[in-house]
Parts: structure tokens; C-alpha cells; sequence
């Protein structure tokens, strides 16, 4: 597929069209969409794979201008095809991922980063810290041997103890479900 076409089906996937666009995922059913993008990721080619998988993680460090709208969706949406048995497709971006949660400006902004009464949309929800918790979250399922420092200093010195505490707790959860 062209890489045009796959942006476009994750734009389709974000704003609820196309394909995607059923009515039985709304209210308290909304927490099974993603089922619908994992139907249409799995008869994709492996090649296709990879390439969407690449697409997603350029829309998840906000690189890709298409997708900076959806920067949380981007990253939601990787973190939830590893945790469903995709996780080889994005390992290819570690290394990027690893260099953003290790970014001495990004962490000096997550240190003092205050708790939000509404979660910042577009690229300004890299400055907020559940975009730090998402990333360490994903460094974790994607078994990452380099976010531990950076990951210390936050569960230390991070103004938020909201924040302290959701890193703590995701950490524990997602090391006992990757130890099985």
C-alpha cells in the first residue's frame, strides 16, 4: 500500500469514518474500538504492517505533520498493538523512543509538569506528563534496557504525585503481565 493510503486509514481510524466508522463502539462500548483497527492491522501484508507500524510511531513522537493532531491516539494505538501480539512491527522505533523519554529538555519539562484539569491536545501534550508515562510505558512493553534513570529521576523529583504514583503502578502492572 502507499504510504499516503496508510495515513489516510489511521486518519479514518481517529476521526471515526470510512471503515471505521461503526456505531456499536460508542459510549461504554468506545473502550472496544480498537479492536476495529486491529481486524483491519491483522489482513494487512507484513510489509504493509511494518510500514503502518513506522507511520504510527513517527504520528507518536509528533514528527509526522498528518498526525500531530493525534499525537495520544498515535502512541494509545502502539501500546495497545504491542500488548496484542504486534510488538515485533514497532521495534524498529526503540531506539527513537528511548531518545525521547531520555531527552534532558523533555524530562526537565516532565519534572515540573503540574497536573492538568484536561489533558493538552496536539503536540502540546508532549509537554504533559502522561505523554513521559505513556512513553516509559511503551519502552517497558517493547523491553527496553535504557529508561531506568530517566524513569528513577521522574519517580523521585517529578512535581506530580499523581504522576509518581501512575508511573509506579503502570511499571508494577506492566512487569507482572510481561514476566508471564
Amino acid at each position: 500500500m502507499r504510504r499516503a493510503d496508510l495515513i489516510k486509514e489511521l486518519v479514518d481510524y481517529f476521526e471515526f469514518r470510512n471503515r471505521f466508522a461503526s456505531a456499536e463502539y460508542w459510549g461504554m462500548a468506545g473502550s472496544q474500538r480498537p479492536k476495529l483497527f486491529v481486524e483491519y492491522y491483522e489482513k494487512l501484508s507484513s510489509s504493509a504492517k511494518m510500514q503502518m507500524a513506522d507511520i504510527i510511531t513517527e504520528g507518536s513522537i509528533g514528527r509526522l505533520e498528518d498526525l500531530q493532531a493525534y499525537t495520544a491516539n498515535t502512541l494509545d494505538l502502539e501500546i495497545d498493538l504491542c500488548l496484542r501480539g504486534f510488538r515485533t512491527y514497532f521495534e524498529g522505533g526503540l531506539k527513537e523512543f528511548e531518545r525521547e523519554f531520555n531527552d534532558s529538555g523533555n524530562l526537565e519539562t516532565w519534572t515540573t509538569a503540574a497536573d492538568a484539569k484536561e489533558l493538552p491536545r496536539d503536540l502540546a501534550f508532549k509537554k504533559d506528563w502522561h505523554y513521559a508515562l505513556m512513553l516509559k510505558n511503551l519502552l517497558l512493553i517493547l523491553n527496553s534496557n535504557n529508561f531506568r534513570s530517566t524513569y528513577d529521576h521522574l519517580l523521585t523529583y517529578a512535581r506530580s504525585r499523581q504522576f509518581r504514583k501512575a508511573l509506579a503502578f503502570s511499571t508494577k502492572v506492566l512487569e507482572e503481565r510481561t514476566a508471564e
